[in-house]
């Protein structure tokens, strides 16, 4: 049996592709969500911040997906480019309808990320 060092057991490994994946998406809901109360709050300040850091990891996930993986991966960078000017107006018109349908895009995808079987979480599915 391999003995762990306190500081592993402190800081457990790093998680792996899909996990971060899974993160950054749960917190684009977060912060889309975060932005959405914020408007009705009429706290433009935070509605600006929560969508920047939406907009970010959205750029961040758009920017990992390799194109040529084929039709699911375009389909993600779409719908990230979607969910993202979605946000974009709901701020710019102080709609929270947009920032609502862009908080619920997001957490589908997050769903239906999470829900990929471990065997299908090869280094080869993460390009899609």
């Amino acid at each position: 049996m391999k003995r762990t060092s306190p500081e592993e057991r402190a800081f457990p490994s790093e998680p792996d592709a899909h996990g971060k994946v899974s993160l950054l998406l749960h917190t684009a809901v977060h912060r889309s969500h975060l932005a959405g109360r914020a408007l009705s709050e009429e706290d433009h300040a935070q509605c600006s911040e929560a969508i920047m850091a939406a907009l970010q990891i959205l750029d961040a996930l758009n920017s990992a997906i390799d194109p040529s993986a084929g039709e699911l991966a375009q389909r993600l960078q779409y719908l990230y480019s979607y969910a993202g000017l979605r946000l974009i107006e709901g701020h710019e018109q102080k709609d929270p309808e947009s920032i609502a349908e862009a908080t619920r895009l997001l957490a589908q995808i997050a769903s239906g990320w999470s829900a990929i079987p471990k065997e299908q979480r090869s280094a080869q599915a993460l390009a899609a």
